[in-house]
């Protein structure tokens, strides 16, 4: 009798026990609750912020007006920058003259032999005028070339040495060449086309392009 007496008396210490760890969870639960609830109310998507609590004073999500604030300044600081830049840009181009382009006396010209027909050295022969030139000038040719790939292109300015340039597709292609001071002639400049025999291609547009030290 006496030993079923302790093991009641066990059990019952047992149970007891259990039930004040079960309140004490229930109460934990119920606090973390009550302080969620206090703040925000779940009224479907998006989360709101309870009956009666202002929402200027609960933040959805409380880090983000001070990110949205640093974003704020760096996007003014971007934008004040990108401005100060574009400035000094414009301060500097008035400086600098505007480009001027000086086109060649005819604008095409077949260069080569076609059906066995003499080459006509006339529109293989090109002259621009070009105004006084100061030693900071900044130059450079454009034409356009037409021709099969692997055709040779040999062309000289101002009877200096022929330059050589293979064409690598088919095509009108745009062609750039840069020039120095000492390239240029005042006033006629002569720019030549040739071919190797056998071979033809077409040119067409040749310029030349002048900035910063040519007078008007």
């Amino acid at each position: 009798m006496t030993h079923r007496n302790g093991e009641s008396r066990v059990i019952l210490k047992l149970f007891l026990i259990i039930g004040v760890l079960g309140l004490t969870m229930s109460f934990f639960r119920e606090d973390k609750k009550d302080h969620f609830e206090g703040r925000y109310s779940r009224m479907g998507d998006p989360i709101v912020p309870a009956k009666g609590v202002p929402s200027s004073n609960f933040p959805l999500f409380p880090w983000s007006e001070e990110t949205n604030t640093r974003d704020k300044d760096t996007d003014r600081n971007k934008d004040k920058d990108t401005n100060e830049t574009q400035d000094e840009n414009k301060e500097k181009g008035k400086d600098k003259d505007p480009e001027k382009e000086y086109p060649f006396d005819h604008t095409e010209g077949i260069i080569g032999r076609i059906d066995q027909a003499p080459d006509d050295a006339y529109d293989n022969l090109f002259h621009v005028q070009l105004p006084f030139l100061s030693a900071e000038i900044e130059g450079r040719l454009e034409y356009e070339v037409q021709g099969s790939p692997g055709t040779e292109i040999y062309l000289s300015l101002n009877h200096e040495a022929s330059q050589k340039e293979t064409l690598t597709r088919k095509g009108w292609q745009k062609k750039t060449r840069y020039l120095t001071p000492s390239e240029l002639r005042t006033p006629d400049n002569v720019l030549l086309f040739s071919a190797p025999e056998g071979t033809t291609y077409r040119i067409k547009n040749p310029k030349i392009y002048l900035s910063s030290g040519a007078s008007p």
